[in-house]
């Protein structure tokens, strides 16, 4: 038999061996009749102790998946069908797998409830598909609600741009129908002030730049020739201010908006480094050719990617969890 033990797992190991044996029958990999290792012969194969397989195989007994014949050995039942005593031990034990993998993954506990929790009511309500409206002052960042929820679903996505609704006498109405409206912190006040009827659906993000894009911007050198490549004059503002408060860089940066794209070749030769949004290459992809031809001569690119802060996206995660839950 082919069994992988994983000793840092908080499943225990005899929990594993019967989970493994147990969809070797299922899976017909092990047929009635067969025989299994003597448990000295598997305890020293895999490395542990006799006691554990032991273990593992009285709760295979147990549920009916092996017979244990006195002096004979270990065979796999002649039942026909493998009999149920055992489901919650083996659905505890694939909970305890999952759990371990995402804290690998550094999900915190809230973080873990959130998505179990959002899963289990799509998995409810598959008719239900929340609305929600993003609003913010560009459309660069308006892309980081898409990318940090795009995991759930049962959402749609509608974006819209601040000044859109500052000049738009009839957005107030406009905006009701949604389920959540989503703003970053920096504009909270000031769109609550413009839609006071939705007020309570209105909820703010803190977003900064991610671990990597930080790390990114710290290896600009002073002397290096800078370039922005972006769809917004305000997108471009935002990586200035952020580049100035991180006291990296202070030099010279040229900016070129998508609506000039054409002149990608002139404006990439005398370029060290360019900083794009997350979704710059997308909008770039008639360039392809140029931009490879730039990194292969040396020329870096930085996706400047801003996200959620995790503790606005695990409260923006319950809002989404607690409509699903009761169904709008």
């Amino acid at each position: 038999m082919d069994l992988y033990i994983d000793k840092e797992q908080s499943t225990p190991i005899y929990r594993q061996i019967t989970m493994q044996i147990t969809k070797m029958v299922q899976d017909g990999i092990l047929n009635p009749g067969d025989k299994l290792p003597a448990e000295r012969a598997l305890a020293d194969s895999l490395g542990i102790a006799r006691g554990t397989i032991k273990k593992a195989y009285m709760e295979l007994a147990s549920n009916k998946v092996i017979e244990i014949t006195q002096g004979r050995g270990s065979f796999v039942s002649s039942e026909h069908e493998i009999q149920s005593e055992g489901r919650k031990e083996q659905a505890v034990a694939l909970i305890e797998e999952v759990l371990d993998q995402l804290t690998r993954l550094r999900f915190e506990d809230r973080e873990i409830q959130n998505l179990m929790q959002i899963i289990m009511m799509e998995r409810k309500s598959r008719q239900l598909n929340l609305s929600i409206a993003t609003v913010d002052c560009n459309p660069e960042s308006l892309e980081i609600f898409h990318r940090q929820l795009s995991y759930i679903s049962k959402i749609t996505i509608h974006d819209y741009l601040l000044d859109d609704i500052v000049n738009d006498p009839h957005a107030a109405e406009s905006l009701k129908v949604y389920d959540l409206i989503l703003t970053t912190t920096t504009h909270y006040a000031e769109l609550t002030g413009l839609l006071p009827e939705s007020r309570e659906k209105i909820f703010q993000a803190a977003v900064a730049p991610n671990y990597q894009t930080i790390i990114d911007l710290a290896s600009i050198r002073e002397q290096s020739r800078v370039g922005i490549i972006c769809e917004s004059r305000i997108f471009e503002r935002i990586i200035r201010q952020r580049l100035r408060s991180l006291g990296i860089f202070s030099g010279k940066i040229r900016t070129l908006t998508y609506q000039k794209a054409a002149r990608i070749g002139e404006f990439l030769s005398d370029k060290d480094i360019i900083i794009i949004p997350p979704d710059g290459a997308a909008h770039l992809s008639a360039y392809a050719n140029e931009l490879e031809e730039y990194t292969r001569g040396g020329g870096s690119i930085i996706n400047f990617v801003y996200q959620m802060e995790r503790g606005s996206l695990i409260y923006i995660e319950q809002q989404i969890s607690r409509l699903m839950e009761a169904g709008r």
